[in-house]
């Protein structure tokens, strides 16, 4: 308010002062510049001396210029002292945003800092107002003099504030409890250049070298420009042209005010229904709600497609490496592996370093580095991580693929199902170390997991959830096991952990707690004492908890480990942000491509999945049954014999294919289609939804983008050799007012350390490449390393209209 309170005095500082219009306008110019000056001081000497010192030393001297402005008999020290009573008054805005965070917490901050973001812009707009009816009455000094009635009344709470900023109390207790804080050892010289040297040139620092900082520094300066522009303006178009005197003026800027109110009641309303709900959803869940909600499209129909396209039509592959649960997939079955109980292990071994106090470790994949310590002997690590590399991707990480592994082992050996989620972080190298060994003393085995966020209760039924498949081999724990079970048959001499080892039930439990069949498993029956790390933590709490286990039977069983395994799951670094459970879809698009077919004919090519659930009942013994139906969402038990596929002017009835899929989540059935179009010079006549009906259900409608895509018939890439790398052919198809088109290569090479690809991506300029079906062709090539390890995607990223458009996640085909 202080710097457009100004304005209305204008003419009058013209006349009183004899100066011209455009000098008449400095002190109001010079009073801008202040408030843009005074931040780069005032911000970072918060950060080193507090929140309050800024108030208290900036409010009154702000004060005291404003007054010297009052008193002003020339120009030159009228536009002195309001430069300074900008620079001081600015500490409202250098500080005000630091004092929020300190005192509220982030899901409670929204309506505080609403009504503080409103206050820069209500303020200037009640200015003029104020000050044209000030002027019109008592000349342009009193603009001054009622500045200073506002900065008295807001001063008097701040005089009662106690400081905000936590190292600066935290440093005051110490000082008061007669401890000495860490940099109290420098001299006054030292601690003088130490803040000029950290404090006051960061900022500078951060705003040359950062983009992200520049650019919105230069976006809030534009906008305050702006704004700042219209107080200025006002007055003149407004006397000039309508004739309007200084109180009616001050009224004209009543709509800004307005517009205000109206935004920061927006950000109130928004904060209050929608925000802190979800909040509190996220919360019930012991989720941390995102700053922004983003969508993961492309990555969860990857990671849906790996958890339901089991077997059949369209089958992903991932569970051949466990088919049957008994399979050794990476050699000879006579070695007594099993790669489902491998995955299983992986993914507790990358879980239990984590410290959840510290944000840090728990499924990122970081076990791939960690293979050569003692804690994680064994081939399990190296053959998982070699049959998960291919289905590493540009949506998909290695740690989202690890945990994928469990959810797969566990629902399909004879277990339930675990919800999952995605958005796991690869880690760029190892881990903390910390992995039970059989021969761990039962304290350090329990802070481990105390670690990892698991209590001593948890820490037992977790044990027993993931013992329930596989084995103790001889040849990796020789301490563990004896050679006594070395055979033709079981070279690496296997025990096994329960009588039905291939199978997740809850055997393990009861034979332990019953001492019949296998006990509970090498680690509980050792013939050395030292390695019975199972008996140690079953006996912790004298079997209480696995007496308990045995007592609610398979399905209280069933849902412990589905709880546990889940949490051991989303245990991620604190930077983590996963999404919501993925689940399997009902009606499901498959592969639906854009392309351009031999003739020059635009085609929209792909498949409708229809999903029929699984109804699953749990009998005893672990024996699974249930019954597929579509009843939930079709208006049979089973699916259609043909659907109606359509998109702007072309439609088919497309039939299911004779294979089906299945997988526990239910039978899967596949409708292809191709669709044809006219060639085009409109882009209002592209297809721009993709409809689904037949003749037992309603239809379904899903967007898709015809503006440009990738034209999978066009591109190509040659598969690497010895001696030369990939080369990709990159072609893209734009329709009219689609410029600037660049494609985005994303490929998985081997990284030192791990078996596990990392993700490289690759910006490739498209050029002119002639026209067909009414689209403009652009292509261009990339040359890839030696070394892939997966899949390589194309992203084709453009403008249209003005906004950013994108066809993500597109395979090249290889020739």
């Amino acid at each position: 308010m202080a710097g457009s309170i100004y304005v209305p005095g204008h003419d009058d500082v013209m006349r009183t002062l004899g100066v011209s219009s455009e000098v008449a306008f400095l002190p109001y110019v010079f009073y801008t510049l202040g408030l843009a000056f005074g931040p780069m001081v005032s911000a970072p000497t918060s950060e080193a001396f507090g929140r309050k010192i800024i108030y208290l030393v900036g409010i009154p001297f702000f004060a005291l210029f404003t007054l010297g402005a009052g008193f002003s008999q020339n120009i030159s020290s009228l536009t002195v002292c309001r430069f300074f009573a900008g620079v001081f008054g600015s500490t409202g805005l250098a500080a005000g945003t630091p004092t929020l965070t300190d005192v509220w917490a982030p899901a409670e901050r929204g309506i505080p800092m609403a009504l503080y973001v409103t206050a820069p812009f209500l303020g200037p707009t009640l200015g003029p107002l104020i000050g044209g009816y000030v002027a019109q009455s008592k000349g342009w000094r009193w603009t001054q003099w009622v500045t200073l009635f506002f900065t008295v009344v807001f001063l008097m709470p701040v005089l009662f504030m106690s400081e905000t900023y936590k190292k600066q109390i935290l440093k005051r207790r110490a000082k008061r409890q007669g401890r000495s804080p860490s940099n109290s050892k420098r001299t006054f010289l030292q601690a003088t250049a130490f803040f000029l040297r950290a404090t006051l040139t960061r900022p500078l620092h951060m705003m040359t070298v950062e983009p992200i900082v520049g650019l919105f520094s230069l976006y809030v300066a534009l906008n305050f420009a702006t704004i700042y522009n219209f107080y200025a303006a006002f007055p003149y178009v407004f006397s000039e042209a309508y004739a309007f005197d200084l109180g009616a003026i001050g009224l004209t800027f009543l709509g800004m005010g307005i517009g205000v109110l109206l935004a920061s009641s927006g950000i109130v309303f928004i904060d209050r229904h929608f925000y802190r709900k979800r909040f509190q959803k996220a919360r019930l869940r012991g989720e941390k709600l995102a700053p922004e909600h983003r969508l993961y499209i492309a990555m969860i129909s990857q990671l849906e497609h790996i958890l339901v396209d089991t077997d059949g039509a369209y089958r992903s592959g991932f569970k051949d490496a466990i088919t049957p649960c008994s399979n050794y997939f990476q050699g000879p079955q006579t070695l007594g592996r099993e790669t489902a109980a491998q995955w299983l292990r992986v993914a507790f071994h990358d879980f239990v370093t984590a410290h959840v106090g510290e944000g840090t470790g728990g499924i990122d994949a970081s076990i791939g580095f960690e293979t050569a310590r003692e804690e994680n002997s064994g081939t399990a690590f190296n053959d998982s991580f070699s049959f998960w590399a291919s289905y590493v991707n540009a949506h998909v990480s290695m740690a989202d693929v690890l945990a994928l592994g469990t959810v797969t082992s566990v629902g399909n050996c004879g277990g339930p199902r675990i919800p999952y989620r995605g958005g796991r972080i690869d880690a760029t190298g190892p881990g903390a170390s910390g992995v039970p060994a059989p021969d761990t003393d039962l304290a350090t085995t329990l802070s481990f997991f105390a670690n990892a966020g698991f209590n001593q209760v948890d820490s037992i039924k977790l044990t027993a959830c993931g013992h329930t498949l596989g084995s103790v081999h001889h040849g990796g724990f020789p301490t563990v096991m004896d050679n006594s079970t070395v055979s033709p048959n079981n070279t690496q001499g296997a025990g096994h952990l329960d009588s039905t080892n291939a199978e997740f039930d809850i055997d393990v439990v009861e034979e332990y707690v019953s001492g019949t069949g296998q006990r509970g498993g090498p680690l509980v029956t050792s013939f050395n004492e030292s390695s019975r790390s199972d008996l140690r933590l079953y006996e912790s709490d004298n079997n209480a908890t696995m007496q308990g286990l045995a007592k609610g039977g398979t399905e209280g069983f069933f849902g412990t480990c589905v709880d546990l395994l889940a949490r051991m799951l989303n245990t991620v670094p604190a930077n983590v942000r996963l999404t919501d459970v993925v689940e399997p879809m009902k009606i499901k698009p498959v592969n639906v491509t854009f392309d351009i077919d031999e003739t020059g004919t635009m085609i929209l090519t792909g498949a409708i999945r229809v999903r029929c659930q699984l109804h699953i009942s749990f009998f005893p013994r672990t024996k699974i049954r249930g019954n597929s139906q579509c009843s939930q969402y079709l208006t049979t038990a089973m699916a259609p014999t043909s659907m109606t596929i359509s998109a702007g002017t072309a439609a088919q009835k497309a039939s299911a294919l004779s294979a089906q899929g299945s997988s526990i989540f239910g039978t899967t059935s596949f409708y292809p289609f191709t669709l044809a179009f006219p060639p085009t010079s409109s882009n209002d006549s592209l297809p721009t939804s993709l409809n689904v009906a037949s003749e037992v259900d309603t239809s379904q409608t899903y967007p898709l983008e015809p503006h440009l895509f990738f034209a999978p018939s066009l591109s190509s890439i040659s598969p690497a050799s010895a001696v030369n790398s990939s080369f990709v052919n990159i072609v893209a198809a734009l329709a009219p007012s689609v410029s600037s088109p660049v494609a985005v290569v994303a490929f998985p090479v081997f990284q030192m350390g791990t078996l596990a690809p990392k993700m490289t991506r690759q910006n490739v300029t498209l050029e002119a490449a002639g026209t067909k079906a009414g689209y403009s062709l652009v292509g261009g090539n990339a040359t890839l390393p030696t070394g892939l390890m997966g899949q390589v995607s194309v992203d084709i990223v453009a403008m249209v209209d003005g906004m950013k458009v994108a066809d993500v996640f597109n395979f090249v085909p290889q020739t």
